[in-house]
């Protein structure tokens, strides 16, 4: 009796578990295919989304690290370079104004200053003539004395009269000399002219006047 009861409930256990058996099968392949179809559409979404985002637009064009096109950079560069040769070019045309005007500059300063210096000179020369005439008339008057000591005194005054009337002129005209080139260095550093520009003259030069 116990072997035939062992035995019926083994065979029961058996034939619960063989029909067991496709329903988890079933279960595990629905299973199975619903996390196949869930990847599926997950590597889906990833590659659609990838390929989208990574993928070239033919209408747009290839631009660089800083957002610019080679034709684009070709054409900032080729600008670049014109705006610098018109600037060269208008440095150019500034410097040549620049040198003109000072060349026009200099001609009226060294006109004032030579006119200035000729004025001087004129009125220095007339200062000695007149002073040169007076002379020969005092010393004329002089030698019509008959009186030794009244002609002396009258020889003596000619000549004093005549140095003083040097020195007055010669001082007149040493004043005129310096104020004209003093006026002359204020209108050669007005007119912007240096070192290179040709002139080195100075008040030395007239030294000798």
């Amino acid at each position: 009796m116990i072997k035939r009861y062992l035995g019926t409930a083994v065979l029961a256990s058996l034939m619960a578990t063989t029909m067991a058996l496709p329903v988890l099968a079933d279960t595990a392949n629905d299973n199975s295919n619903s996390n196949v179809n869930t990847n599926t559409n997950s590597n889906t979404n990833v590659n659609s989304n990838t390929n989208t985002n990574s993928a070239v637009n033919p209408d747009k064009p290839n631009k660089g690290k800083r957002g610019m096109t080679k034709e684009e950079k070709n054409l900032l560069k080729e600008q670049q370079r014109l705006e610098k040769e018109k600037l060269k070019e208008q440095k150019k045309l500034e410097e040549a104004a620049a040198t003109a005007a000072m060349l026009a500059c200099m001609q009226t300063a060294v006109t004032t200053r030579e006119t200035a210096l000729l004025k001087a000179t004129e009125a220095r020369y007339t200062a000695h003539k007149a002073a040169l005439g007076s002379r020969k008339t005092a010393l004329v008057e002089a030698w019509k004395l008959t009186d030794l000591k009244a002609r002396r005194t009258a020889i003596k005054t000619a000549g004093v009269t005549y140095q003083k009337s040097l020195y007055e002129a010669n001082k007149a005209f040493r004043a005129e000399k310096r104020a004209a080139w003093k006026q002359f260095y204020t209108d050669r550093k007005t007119c912007k002219a240096n070192g290179n520009s040709g002139d080195a003259m100075t008040e030395g030069a007239d030294a000798s006047l």
